[in-house]
């Protein structure tokens, strides 16, 4: 039922039941249009976020969880998304690149976050209120290089913090083609709610708040 996926983070518990992610050192190689550049480290920062509504991501990324051979997302200090490297053995599709390089692709049923507004004219010099502009969608297909990625939209589902439902309107399906793959910003890990009688509605999802972008998890509860 876990997407894992999940991110390393430092957590502590705030008096307002928050948790505080820190975020790791940046090492920057490339920009959000996948450039080279000169690689930069700067002093961790930290980040509060709220619990989620029902389950505990936090066991997903316990020390115990720390296997040999992992590869496990790291959050960046632009907005304190993971989206330095991924837990690979929850993926599918890794081929290796030049350098040792590892190209993840989302595949059936992973949640990922996507810039809304990206496109491929982005350079560090693109306002960050239009880089961070994200939504959440569902993956529906693996990836290929003929159609790139199925996706769906998610809502976020009204009276909670952390629960995203599935779009029910098949028009709003819609394929990401190859050469747009710079949209998909980082997988978020999620827990499925499906068959757990709580009374939601099919096709919802519990989502990681130290993976979802702020704009959405302090938005206003949208309608289901």
């Amino acid at each position: 039922m876990r997407s894992a996926a999940a991110a390393v983070a430092v957590k502590e518990k705030a008096q307002d039941q928050s948790r505080t992610a820190a975020a790791a050192p940046k090492c920057d190689y490339s920009d959000v249009s996948g450039h080279q550049t000169k690689p930069t480290i700067t002093e961790p920062i930290s980040i509060t976020v709220p619990d989620s509504d029902f389950h505990d991501f936090d066991k997903d990324r316990s020390e115990e969880c720390f296997k040999p051979k992992q590869i496990w997302a790291l959050y960046d200090e632009d907005d304190g998304m993971p989206r330095f490297e991924h837990f690979l053995s929850s993926l599918k599709g890794e081929k290796a690149g030049r350098g040792g390089c590892v190209r993840i692709y989302p595949k059936s049923g992973d949640i990922w976050a996507v810039y809304r507004n990206w496109s491929p004219d982005w350079s560090r010099s693109t306002p960050d209120h239009l880089r961070h502009q994200y939504e959440m969608v569902e993956v529906l297909d693996d990836y290929s290089d003929e159609l790139g990625v199925c996706v769906t939209p998610l809502i976020k589902l009204a009276g909670f913090k952390t629960v995203y439902q599935r779009n029910t309107n098949k028009d709003a399906i819609r394929w990401i083609p190859r050469k747009e793959m710079l949209r998909f910003s980082h997988q978020v890990p999620s827990w499925s709610l499906e068959g757990e009688a709580r009374n939601l509605p099919d096709k919802c999802w519990d989502l990681d708040p130290a993976a979802t972008p702020d704009e959405l998890l302090h938005a206003a509860e949208a309608k289901a």
